[in-house]
């Protein structure tokens, strides 16, 4: 569906992923999508899914909550271009496999909440996320982050007590302990 141009809407219920590893660009550069339904697919076997959604800058909404990724390992630039989502839900996403997720919401400079989990490379990962006011983190995300170079908050302008000085893996801790993530209510 990569660069897909004929229809804003698709009826993926009927469509089997169960068999997949590889979901790379499935999506990408698809300009129409307003909305993704992808909550009938099986992804217990899936492996990678590099920019899957990048460059999607219409997509406003996007339902993943049936997804298994518990043995992804690469996430590299899902949401990258995403520029017109608001919020995404990626609380059923479990990342224990995943190596590499740099610059996976890199540029949604409409997005304001995300709640991710799990993390190893985290390179650029908020890069450009103009309007990011909320990043829900758990307890365990943080020891996992390894590394983030220079750009991890490049540009998040909008999180609390945002700093240009700033923007380093050093503030990957809680608005309490000076950094950029809030610890969910429900914990």
């Amino acid at each position: 569906f990569s660069n897909y141009k004929i229809l804003t809407e698709l009826d993926l219920n009927s469509f089997s992923t169960v068999n997949v590893i590889i979901m790379d660009y499935m999506f990408a550069d698809s300009l129409y999508f307003e909305h993704l339904d992808l909550s009938s697919f099986n992804t217990e076997n899936l492996r990678t899914m590099n920019y899957m959604f990048k460059g999607c800058t219409y997509l406003l909404s996007v339902k993943l909550n049936s997804f298994d990724t518990s043995n992804v390992d690469l996430m590299e630039g899902v949401f990258e271009h995403c520029t017109e989502i608001k919020e995404l839900d990626l609380s059923n996403f479990s990342a224990t496999h995943a190596i590499n997720v740099s610059k996976m919401f890199a540029y949604c400079t409409n997005l304001r909440k995300v709640n991710p989990r799990y993390v190893i490379d985290a390179t650029g990962m908020f890069f450009r996320c103009e309007k990011l006011m909320e990043i829900y983190a758990y307890d365990f995300i943080m020891p996992r982050l390894l590394f983030g170079r220079t750009g991890f908050f490049f540009g998040c302008v909008s999180l609390p007590s945002f700093s240009p000085d700033h923007t380093g893996i050093e503030m990957v801790k809680s608005v309490e302990e000076g950094g950029y993530f809030t610890i969910p209510s429900d914990l």
